[in-house]
């Protein structure tokens, strides 16, 4: 499927393309680009709705309250809610959460007054399971297919819109649904910052990469007006912006209402110089920050690869991780020329007996694993705990590699 910026603009440049081979979807081309307008960084190239729609049908098949919240999870929840106490003059009697794993967000708000909580899960077992176990109000369906029949004087859409096709579309639906003076919370990875990125951060997953400018427009385009911006840069694996907009008739400061639709947005742009120059600085910023990326990730995989040449070549490899991590370490080194890989292992019973290109996937305590073999783990933000984990195997003999610690 091909894409195109979100705002209208006609002309961007690849900046990254990636032929991966990955489970659920097989072989495929990722292309990454830049629009020479506005600065925005998005997907040109990527899987079809449906094909996204079944892989996250087949990954997600369990919801996570049978764990106790993280620490950053507490945190995170914390923030918002001291946000949204600042920012509503009354705390919302009404509360809808896109895309919930857990009940923990919803109860949260219901502990601080919230009567009516709500969550939208497109996950048929997560629905249930918080229906179920939780008495909570779950609709089990996407964004895109839900039939508003009520309006919420709150909104969550966290780390949800970088996900979606059409971020502003589901924006203006949310919109159009709420009263006057009714809100959102949004809050997405920021593509600033660079230094803090891991490399392999551009995938499949993340269609849309946001600056803080190509974003605040996003959400103005919608309909709502900011209230609050923070951004949030060292306390995080990535950098992300955290935005509470509300929906009002009421004229910004240009004595121009809120724009409701891209002709007016766009009008208006052809009327403010500065709107324009503002779009180029971005454009200036972004590519910047694109070709630091570019560079870390380039030396971050290539650092890698001089790491596996030291690993035992003389025995076989399982690669431990069938996600994309593990799709990228096939296509940025040259470990399949290197090795010869028995197949992949991950914890996920979704993935197992699964392929990623030739490659079997093993559950970790198959009794099918060659235990002659050594594995190589394949994580940039869960190697500690898999390296723990795989205590038992070496106990058996079976080296297990760390390509990052």
């Amino acid at each position: 499927m091909k894409r195109t910026c979100l705002f209208g603009h006609k002309k961007s440049f690849k900046i990254l393309s990636e032929k991966l081979e990955m489970f659920s979807f097989g072989k495929k081309e990722l292309n990454f680009s830049i629009c020479k307008d506005c600065g925005f960084i998005f997907q040109s190239k990527t899987v079809e709705p449906s094909e996204m729609k079944n892989y996250y049908k087949k990954s997600i098949v369990a919801f996570d309250n049978l764990y106790k919240p993280t620490r950053d999870k507490v945190k995170s929840v914390n923030r918002h809610i001291n946000i949204i106490k600042d920012e509503m003059s009354v705390f919302p009697k009404s509360v809808l959460e896109i895309s919930c794993l857990n009940s923990y967000v919803l109860k949260q708000f219901k502990k601080n007054g919230t009567k009516i909580i709500e969550g939208l899960e497109p996950s048929k077992i997560v629905a249930n399971g918080l229906k179920n176990k939780e008495k909570i109000k779950i609709h089990n369906t996407s964004i895109e297919k839900f039939n508003f029949k009520k309006s919420y004087d709150l909104i969550i859409l966290t780390h949800v819109l970088e996900h979606l096709f059409d971020p502003l579309n589901v924006l203006k639906k949310c919109f159009k649904s709420q009263k006057n003076d009714q809100y959102v919370l949004l809050e997405v990875p920021l593509f600033d910052n660079i230094e803090s990125y891991p490399n392999g951060t551009f995938f499949l997953e993340h269609l849309s990469y946001f600056s803080e400018n190509n974003f605040l427009k996003l959400v103005e385009l919608s309909g709502y007006k900011t209230v609050y911006i923070s951004k949030t840069f060292e306390s995080t694996v990535l950098p992300f912006i955290t935005v509470v907009a509300k929906k009002s008739e009421k004229k910004n400061k240009n004595g121009n209402l809120w724009f409701n639709d891209f002709k007016s947005f766009k009008n208006f742009q052809l009327k403010d110089n500065s709107k324009i120059k503002i779009q180029n600085k971005d454009f200036r910023k972004q590519n910047n920050n694109l070709k630091k990326f570019l560079r870390i990730n380039n030396s971050l995989w290539s650092k890698i690869n001089k790491r596996i040449n030291k690993f035992d070549k003389k025995k076989s490899i399982y690669i431990y991780g069938a996600g994309f991590h593990g799709s990228q370490l096939l296509f940025y080194t040259d470990i399949e020329k290197k090795f010869t890989i028995e197949g992949f292992i991950d914890s996920s019973k979704a993935k197992d007996g699964g392929y990623i290109g030739k490659y079997k996937i093993f559950n970790p305590f198959s009794n099918k694993i060659k235990l002659s073999s050594n594995i190589v783990i394949c994580s940039n933000y869960s190697e500690s705990a898999i390296y723990k984990s795989l205590y038992r195997l070496r106990k058996k003999g079976m080296k297990t590699y760390r390509i990052y610690n």
